[in-house]
């Protein structure tokens, strides 16, 4: 990733270019999210486990961090390609102050109606 001239077509599938073009993203900004993919992605196997994000981001590992990083997994593999990196900022990035505490708050809401429900 992150060959100067190479255009999108000769890097990505095809559904990635399609889902990156409906962004508007520039070759520059997949540059930049490459480059942040690849600090990340400590092994180097071109995707991003839980842990890696964490130690990254350094916040604990919690359930609740656990399930937001199931969000952003999309495919359920326990990891994240690049694509679902991108599109996870992108999200994360076009949302409101409002509308990120509803996120977080029905996520805490869900979370204790597991717990609660475990224990019965």
């Amino acid at each position: 990733m992150g060959c100067g001239g190479s255009s999108l077509v000769e890097i990505y599938p095809e559904e990635w270019i399609t889902s990156f073009e409906s962004l508007q993203l520039t070759r520059r900004d997949l540059v930049r999210l490459e480059r942040v993919f690849g600090k990340i992605d400590e092994s180097g196997d071109m995707k991003v486990d839980i842990q890696e994000l964490l130690d990254y981001l350094d916040i604990a590992h919690t359930p609740f961090t656990t399930k937001v990083f199931s969000i952003f997994d999309e495919d359920s593999s326990g990891h994240i390609d690049f694509r679902e990196f991108v599109l996870s900022l992108w999200n994360f990035c076009s949302c409101t102050d409002a509308s990120l505490a509803m996120f977080a708050f029905d996520l805490v809401r869900v979370l204790s109606f597991i717990n609660h429900s475990s224990i019965i």
